[in-house]
Order: structure tokens, then C-alpha cells, then sequence
């Protein structure tokens, strides 16, 4: 932990580095996001602050040297780092933590960075943040030093952006109607931030010498740093919404190409993908001839992975208002799928399955599927005739002047009978109903096409089902296998699938034939929101949250229109449903065209939708309640001027408890933990008017109350 957290009497930093809202870009970035399909949530501002020689330093007893160093960012909600020179040696380690001490992140050593690609940290709370470096100042060529403080104006810690967070119009890339499609769905992949943040699409390209070098084409405006991430094959088995795998990633890239006028940015990844990643690297065509017909392939709002069809010709456009240049292809209407945020950068094909275009923007969604913009292929391959702007000096490096060019597999089969169970999907880990449907992904890895195979469902070891697959299943293809209403109790169970050849033939590479999954059944239920936004979507926000507060879940933005529906696995107990509306109208009924409702996994109504103005919450309960939980414990008088007493019901004596009185700011005034008194009196006749909250914790459970100070 910092040095800090461990030890008292170190002084209060009162001055350090202090970045000024940064307005006028702000404004610049919200303006765009609305078209470009990227979510931006920061600003970077050059700073160039080496914290050895303008921080605070204290020589410790233990004979090192402890650097101090406050950045704050006026009314920020959080702040991360980029570093020109991150050298701590041997001895050195940083910390970074929130002025409150409730998020810290460290500590960073040599074994932090990596050659070549430049420190970066991840966002931390708040609009003010402490470092603290450690080193013995003995040790030479030690340097800490900060290129640029990211300013983040938006709420990086609850965008989301996530399975099943995209509009319901989408459509599974591996729906049995886009066979056709299925190499080209292999080459697109997921970017994410180095922390982990959904963010844009992208492609794997082929180049005209056929070596597999790994080149990576998305979009410019998606910022793709050095130390970004690539998620490969994250998409569902089947044309159902099941979450797909995260664990095919590569961490790392070079850029090759930035170029703003067709927002194209090309990077050579780190390494290349794994065989066992599967991947396709797409062809192109570089020539001016617009498509005759389209389709694109891309995670929209980080959901697994979606296809998008446009059966008519695409023409050329500008992108903006006062462009001349017809530097991108318009897509004027999709009648298969859509594009969302965090569709940015994915690829636009032709009929042959070649790339024309990366996705820079447009007003696409689900409400309103019209007016995508990609940048030009050929406009990319030719840039300012520079290698930091055209693509052709490094997917046409020896100069061929192929200006179309296929795909390859660069995938060379090791066995010519391999079957391959490379995913096996169900529930959540945690999960509520009493039945689950599970998925198990099967694919051809071996040269020659496989013949009828077989696959095993196994709950704790034991066979639970089975299925004959008697099909011919060809190299490189994958089949779903499914096994409906598998029964489960209450508690944690470990499942798996494995693949068989039907005899007599044999898999000549059993290290793959099989994969797992653990879970826990727990007793509460699945609560699901059907919600549909009216015209004002922007205006509107919802979530799920525990009765002390804290979210479950919090929507993001979401178009016109658009319908959701969302399901969530909730323990026992009590929530609150909670709308909000910045513009004072509601969503529906008298005004809006919007409805809600919350349903359990009975079809019982747990919220109905009803109108209100600026704010509805309802409370709500799922089963595994206690009877009395309403009753845990009751303040009065409430208002009060004077005192108030927290009654707490005679089953929580003995048990341990804790009980917490809070501001509507957070600021906590009462905080006792132990065994709690059957009547507990507080004076409050000191405390200023406003609201006040009580949070009750008897075992595990817990309750929150309002009272008024008058």
C-alpha cells in the first residue's frame, strides 16, 4: 500500500500541479461524439512534470526517499496518466490514490513497463489524486516523469459498455443466414483501452507479400495508443445473445497510419495472434469502384459480435458539412442491423467479401437505421503519399501496384482429424433459475472435413447429456451444439463439454477436445426491464440499485426510441427501481411515447409502468426475503429537531451489526459496529436541516431509511 496509508503525521499537501477545466475542448469532443461512434471521456493535456524534481520529498528512516506529488483537475471525475519517461530501477515504486484514500492504484515497479510501448496508468476517482514514489536514492538513472494528465469529463466508471448492452436490432454474425460471411467475421476484433474499456472495432488485413504480418485497420478518431487491446472471436456461438470469450487478447501495437481526412489509422499489433485465435486476414480493395452492395461486421457498445447488411450501392460522400472531398462511402440505409458506439473503426466489405472502408460515423441506430459514414479504402491506400498517411507502404510494401487483393488463412492445420471445443457457454457464474440452457462450441481444426462426431454434457464429473452431430463439419468451420433445460440445485456445480470423434475414427489431438465452466446457483431470481425510451432519449437514465444505495446498474445513452431489455440474476431481498429525467417530462403516458416495466422469471410484475416528471422509484422484491425485512428496524419521530431512535427488531440481538447515519453528501456522522441495542437515541439537535440517511447491517442483512432533520 502507499506509504502514506500505513503511517501518521506526514503534512497535507496543500499545493501541486492544478489543470483548469478544459472547456473549449470539451465542448469540441461532445459535439463530435454524437456522430463519430466513439465514447471520449477525456481530455489530454500536455504537461511534461517530473515529479523527482517538483514533488515533495521526505527521507524515510528505513533510509529511502518518499516523493510527493498532488494533481488536480478542477471538477473532474477522475484522472489518468501518460508518461514520456517511467525509469523507478530496482529500488523504485508508485502509487497513485484519490484524495479520500477510497481508490488507489500501484504499486508500479520496473516489472510495470514494457520496452517500446510508453507508461500508462489507469483512471483514478476524483478530481484530485496523490502520487507517492518510493525509491533509494542511491540508485542512478532513476526518472518518473509525466507527458500528459488525461482530464476526464465524463463518468469513465459507469459507461457501459458491455454483453448485451447494445440495441436490440443487431444481429449475431453466427446466425446460420451469414455462412457466407464467416471468414471475414474471423479478421474483426474488439479494441479496448488499456483498462479495460470497451471501445472501438477494428480488422485484421492481408498484405500483398502474404507473410502474415499482423496489420490491424480501424478509424483515426478511435485514438488507438501503444498500449491498447485487441479482443479476438468475442461473439456468441449461435444466432442467440450467449456472452462469448475474453480471453483471446493481445495487448500492444505500433501505429503505422494516421490520417485524418478518411479517419483511417493502421497498426502492427504486438505479436501475431495465436493459432488457436483462428484469425483471417481480410482482403481490400483499393480501387475507386463503389460497392454494389455492403455488409459490416463490429461490436456495437462493446456487445459481442454484430452484422450489418446494405443490399444497395454505396456512393461517395464528404463526412461533414463543408468537406468537399468525397473521402467516405454512404450507407444510406441498413436493412440488416445497424451501427452503434463501438462500432468506430470496423470494416466496411464489398460483395466479394473485401474491404472498401472503416466506420467513422454517422446517425445509424436501431430507432433509425440511415446515414453511416466510412472512410474510403482508396482514399487511405494513396493519403498524402507518405508512410504516415497511406496505407499502400505497408500493405503493398515491395511496391506490386495490386490495387485488390484476397484474403488468406494463415492458419496451416497440424492433424488431419482434429476436433476443436473451443467455448462453452451458459449462465452467469451467478446465477438464479433452476434450469439452464448451455451452448458448446465445436470446431474443425483438422485438414480433412470431419465426418459425425458426438458431444458430452458433464455436470461434477457426471454425464448429464449427449448429442450425435451427424453432420460433415469442414475445416475451419464451427457447429453450436445445444443442451436445453439442464436441471440445477442450489449451490456451486462445475460443468463441461467435450468432443468426440463417432468411432472408429479418433482425434489425433485430444488437448483440445474439451472446456469448462463453474457456476453457483443462489436463491433469488431474474428480474427483467423492458424499457423503451421516447423521443428524448438523451433526457432519460435508469438503473437498478441495493437499498443502500449503491447501482447495480445505470443505463448509458441510448437513441431515440430505441427498446431495451435487460435481465438480472438478484439475491434475495429488496431494490429500487429508479428513473430520472432531466427534462421534467417522464417518458410516457401523457407525454412521451416511452414505457417501463420489471418482470420476474414467473412473468409477475415487479414495477409497473406508470407517469411521472423528473424522478419515479419504486421498490421492489425478489424471493429469499424475509417476511419481516420491512420491519428490520424503525426510526421516530422522523421528522425530528432533536433526537431521533433507531428501533432495531429483537431478531438481530447477538448477531453481528453495524449501523451507519450518513449525509445526502456522503458524510458520515454516526458509525457503530459490534452487537446493536434493542433502542438506540441519537442527538441530532446539532446536526444542520436537510435529509439524512440510516443504514442498518444485521448479518447479512442490510436496510436503509430516510429521516428528516427540521
Amino acid at each position: 500500500m502507499p506509504y502514506s496509508f500505513s503511517v501518521s503525521g506526514l503534512e497535507t499537501i496543500q499545493s501541486g500541479l492544478i489543470i483548469p477545466r478544459p472547456e473549449a475542448e470539451i465542448q469540441v469532443i461532445r459535439q463530435a461524439e454524437s456522430f463519430d461512434k466513439v465514447y471520449d471521456f477525456g481530455v489530454a493535456i500536455p504537461v511534461n512534470d517530473n515529479i523527482l524534481s517538483k514533488g515533495e520529498a521526505i527521507d524515510l528512516p528505513n533510509g529511502k526517499r518518499l516523493v510527493r506529488r498532488m494533481i488536480r483537475a478542477e471538477n473532474a471525475y477522475g484522472i489518468n496518466l501518460n508518461f514520456s519517461k517511467f525509469n523507478p530501477g530496482k529500488s523504485g515504486k508508485l502509487w497513485i490514490y484519490s484524495e479520500d484514500k477510497t481508490h488507489a492504484i500501484g504499486g508500479f515497479d520496473y516489472r510495470s513497463s514494457t520496452p517500446d510501448i510508453p507508461f500508462a496508468t489507469a483512471p483514478v476517482k476524483g478530481e484530485s489524486i496523490m502520487l507517492e514514489f518510493v525509491y533509494d536514492a542511491s540508485e542512478a538513472g532513476i526518472e518518473v516523469e509525466i507527458a500528459e494528465v488525461i482530464y476526464e469529463f465524463a463518468d469513465i466508471f459507469e459507461v457501459s459498455r458491455a454483453f448485451g448492452s447494445s440495441g436490440g436490432c443487431n444481429k449475431n454474425v453466427n446466425c446460420a443466414e451469414y455462412l457466407a460471411q464467416q471468414n471475414q467475421k474471423r479478421s474483426v476484433a474488439m479494441i479496448l483501452t488499456q483498462n479495460n474499456v470497451r471501445w472501438c472495432s477494428g480488422a485484421m488485413v492481408n498484405n500483398t507479400a502474404q507473410d502474415g504480418k499482423p496489420y490491424f485497420l480501424t478509424a483515426r478518431h478511435c485514438n488507438t495508443t501503444a498500449n491498447s487491446i485487441f479482443m479476438f472471436n468475442y461473439e456468441s456461438p449461435d444466432c442467440s445473445n450467449i456472452d462469448g470469450p475474453t480471453q483471446q487478447t493481445i495487448q500492444g501495437c505500433t501505429i503505422r497510419v494516421n490520417w485524418t481526412t478518411s479517419d483511417v489509422t493502421l497498426v502492427e499489433l504486438s505479436s501475431v495472434p495465436p493459432l488457436n485465435y483462428f484469425t483471417y486476414f481480410s482482403g481490400w480493395d483499393a480501387s475507386a469502384a463503389p460497392a454494389d452492395s455492403a455488409f459490416g461486421i463490429h461490436h456495437p457498445k462493446g456487445d459481442i459480435k454484430k452484422i450489418s447488411f446494405e443490399k444497395n450501392p454505396v456512393f461517395g460522400a464528404p463526412y461533414a458539412m463543408g468537406d468537399t472531398a468525397l473521402s467516405h462511402w454512404k450507407i444510406s440505409s441498413w436493412e440488416v442491423g445497424t451501427t452503434e458506439t463501438g462500432s468506430s473503426g470496423s470494416p466496411l466489405f464489398n460483395h466479394e467479401g473485401e474491404i472498401v472502408g472503416q466506420l467513422h460515423g454517422g446517425q445509424a441506430n436501431c430507432a433509425n437505421s440511415v446515414n453511416d459514414y466510412y472512410g474510403r479504402f482508396n482514399y487511405s491506400w494513396e493519403g498524402e503519399n507518405t508512410p504516415e498517411t497511406a496505407l499502400k507502404f505497408w500493405l503493398d510494401a515491395g511496391n506490386t501496384g495490386q490495387n485488390q487483393l484476397g484474403g488468406n488463412d494463415f492458419n496451416v492445420p497440424g492433424f488431419n482429424y482434429d476436433l476443436a471445443l473451443t467455448g462453452l457457454a451458459g449462465p452467469d457464474s451467478i446465477y438464479c433459475l433452476g434450469k439452464t440452457d448451455w451452448v458448446a462450441t465445436v470446431r474443425n481444426n483438422g485438414m480433412i472435413t470431419a465426418p459425425n462426431f458426438k458431444v458430452r454434457l458433464l455436470k461434477d464429473g457426471i454425464d448429464v447429456a449427449s448429442r450425435e452431430i451427424n453432420q460433415t463439419l469442414p475445416y475451419g468451420s464451427t457447429f453450436a451444439v445445444t443442451f436445453p433445460d439442464i436441471a440445477l440445485g442450489l449451490g456451486q456445480f462445475d460443468f463441461q463439454a467435450m468432443v468426440e470423434f463417432m468411432s472408429p475414427l479418433a482425434d489425433e489431438n485430444p488437448l483440445n477436445d474439451s472446456a469448462s465452466k463453474r457456476i453457483e446457483r443462489i436463491f433469488g431470481d431474474e428480474a427483467t426491464v423492458n424499457f423503451k425510451y421516447d423521443l428524448f432519449s438523451t433526457q432519460t437514465k435508469w438503473g437498478i440499485y441495493r437499498l443502500d444505495g449503491s447501482a447495480i446498474y445505470q443505463s448509458s445513452t441510448a437513441a431515440s426510441y430505441e427498446e431495451m431489455v435487460k435481465s438480472f440474476c438478484l439475491p434475495g431481498g429488496c431494490y429500487l427501481f429508479r428513473i430520472t429525467d432531466n427534462g421534467d417530462d417522464g417518458i410516457c403516458c401523457k407525454v412521451g411515447e416511452g414505457a417501463f416495466s420489471v418482470r420476474g422469471s414467473n412473468g409477475g410484475a415487479l414495477v409497473e409502468n406508470e407517469a411521472f416528471t423528473e424522478l419515479f422509484e419504486k421498490k421492489f422484491c425478489v424471493p429469499g426475503l424475509p417476511a419481516d425485512w420491512e420491519e428490520l428496524f424503525q426510526i421516530y419521530p422522523n421528522p425530528s429537531n432533536s433526537q431521533i431512535n433507531v428501533k432495531v427488531q429483537s431478531y438481530a440481538e447477538g448477531f453481528d451489526s453495524e449501523l451507519i447515519i450518513f449525509s445526502v453528501d456522503g458524510k458520515v456522522l454516526v458509525n457503530q459496529k459490534g452487537t446493536l441495542k434493542y433502542l438506540n437515541t441519537f442527538d441530532v439537535s446539532e446536526w444542520a436541516q436537510g435529509i439524512y440517511f440510516v443504514r442498518v447491517r444485521v448479518g447479512k442483512l442490510k436496510s436503509v431509511q430516510k429521516f428528516i432533520k427540521n
